[in-house]
């Protein structure tokens, strides 16, 4: 039988993983933009 909740926090962890990153790469085009205009 399959734990739901490991899977439930297995998932919650990569959506929040996935989330970091892609604010993470907001950051950093943001910063190079700024870098850019400066």
């Amino acid at each position: 039988m399959l734990n739901l909740e490991s899977v439930r926090a297995d998932s919650g962890y990569i959506f929040n993983k996935k989330a970091f990153f892609l604010n993470e790469g907001a950051g950093a085009m943001r910063l190079y933009e700024y870098t850019e205009k400066a």
